[in-house]
């Protein structure tokens, strides 16, 4: 991944470097050639005196359309430009190509005794000169174009690997493109990021226990403003899910949030991104300017993170729950279906409430050969978490104060939520039911059984000033999970879209 960011629009990640929009310099580039072939055109039928007239003008149509966009000047596949000897090797068999097409479409049309055949051969001869003279004052002049302000973009490359050292050789070589290479970043090593000094407007910054590397903010070019790090997994608990971003008051309570940062003075306004990110089932609440870390608690039952650093926000993770060979078994909640999982929750500006789904379930993990057939390289056991009956939870937690406003439990897991501006909660469950909860008290006002696992994202919209709501339902990865826990219930396989009126 290739990170630019320019003044007007921050941090922007590229998979692809040519995903990004054009540059002066490439736009310069494209026309290059096009423009050259055309002007020495002009400058030949001037010197054998000559008139630019509406044959020549069809002419240097049809060499635009053939030359533009692109370069004659191309670069290997390390990205090189190569020698002078390359350069004009490139630009006279490409230019050679061109010919010998305008002179078969000359035959075909009957057209060629339209021309000065002394223009047309100074022009042939001559072009290549100039494209090699063009391309060698391009290459000076426009490193100094792009470095003027607003014209040029820094990136720090993702991997000193193979794929990110060629992507480099590419930007050191290729101007054009406005980008200036600063080096790499990996959170691996820290002898892999190299490149990367104040003059440069940058500084390595170290995390603690082989913890990931960031990039601190030093200059307004480029900045990896910060990073946090929830576990070291060795159970599929990934932290991709969704965020929260939220201006708030931050006043976690004691009795009820179990981490919290002791700098926090209770009731000071706050930009936070919050939510439950993973599948720990634990919320988090950072500072998300600066990454500092406020508050976090456990929801539902979780034996993997042990401790958290209220000062700097680091986790400890359950050294019993971890392994050290193949064969050891190992009882880990959540399970590899959360938790949290990839169901969506939602927030309510009207309450400053967050809401998610969430299963209270357990399981029996066990390391094994890493085989392709084997996901993962763990054998697992799933069960409900000790002490309940109920699977799945919808709980709602105060923005503010980290508080549990309210909690729904039932048999059936639960799954993805949508919150409206009318002061409802929808949501389904793997058995088939739909519901309509209230967000300031979680009672049902409403329930539906649609047969099968309401397993899409619930959406609601307004046509013709009437409001409604949205879900598909049928089976996937993590609804088939569920129901294994609950073999009782028997929801049907089929798939739909149901849409309803909200009266």
């Amino acid at each position: 991944m290739v990170l630019q960011a320019t003044r007007e629009t921050g941090l922007r990640p590229h998979s692809r470097l040519q995903h990004s929009q054009p540059g002066p310099g490439a736009l310069l580039q494209a026309a290059v050639d096009p423009l050259v072939s055309i002007a020495t055109l002009a400058g030949v039928v001037s010197l054998f005196g000559g008139r630019f007239d509406g044959a020549c003008l069809i002419l240097a149509l049809l060499v635009f359309a053939m030359t533009f966009p692109g370069s004659f000047a191309r670069t290997g596949d390390d990205g090189m430009r190569g020698s002078a000897g390359e350069l004009m090797l490139d630009i006279v068999t490409g230019w050679l190509a061109i010919v010998a097409l305008l002179l078969l479409l000359g035959w075909a049309s009957r057209t060629l005794g339209v021309f000065d055949q002394r223009v047309l051969l100074a022009w042939a001869i001559g072009t290549p000169a100039a494209l090699f003279a063009a391309h060698r004052l391009l290459s000076r002049v426009l490193p100094r174009l792009l470095a003027a302000e607003g014209l040029r973009k820094t990136a720090v490359i993702a991997g000193a690997n193979d794929l990110g050292r060629g992507l480099a050789a590419r930007l050191r070589a290729n101007p054009v493109h406005g980008v200036r290479f600063a080096g790499y970043f990996d959170d691996r090593a820290l002898n892999r990021i190299n490149e990367l000094h104040a003059s440069k407007g940058f500084r390595v910054v170290s995390g603690e226990g082989g913890g990931p590397f960031g990039l601190e903010r030093y200059s307004k070019a480029f900045f990896v403003a910060w990073y946090y790090q929830h576990v070291v997994d060795h159970w599929d608990f990934d932290h991709p899910f969704e965020r929260l971003l939220v201006d708030t008051a931050v006043a976690p309570a004691r009795d009820q949030v179990t981490w919290i940062n002791p700098r926090i003075r209770p009731g000071e306004r706050r930009k936070v991104v919050t939510g439950i990110p993973g599948k720990t089932g634990i919320v988090y609440t950072l500072d998300r300017q600066t990454g500092e870390f406020l508050w976090a608690r456990p929801t539902v039952r979780q034996n993997v993170v042990a401790n958290i650093d209220g000062a700097t926000g680091k986790v400890t993770v359950n050294p019993d729950v971890t392994f050290s060979a193949i064969g050891q078994e190992k009882f880990v909640c959540p399970t590899i279906n959360g938790g949290k999982n990839f169901q969506a929750g939602a927030y309510s500006p009207l309450t400053n409430t967050m809401y998610y789904p969430l299963q209270n379930a357990c399981f029996d993990v066990t390391p094994v050969p890493d085989t392709p057939t084997q996901i993962y390289a763990i054998s697992t056991k799933p069960k409900l978490a000790p002490g309940t009956e109920k699977l799945g939870t919808v709980e709602a937690i105060n923005v503010e104060t980290g508080k549990t406003v309210w909690k729904y439990e039932q048999r059936a897991g639960t799954m993805s939520l949508v919150a409206t501006g009318g002061g409802l909660l929808f949501g389904g469950d793997t058995n088939g039911h739909f519901r309509a909860f209230d967000q300031e008290n979680g009672k049902v006002l409403w329930d539906v059984n649609l047969g099968s696992p309401v397993t899409g994202y619930p959406i609601t919209y307004s046509v013709g000033g009437k409001q409604y709501v949205a879900v598909s339902v049928g089976n996937s990865l993590v609804s088939t999970g569920l129901i294994r826990l609950t073999p009782e219930l028997k929801p049907s396989n089929s798939s739909n879209v149901f849409v309803f009126a909200v009266e």
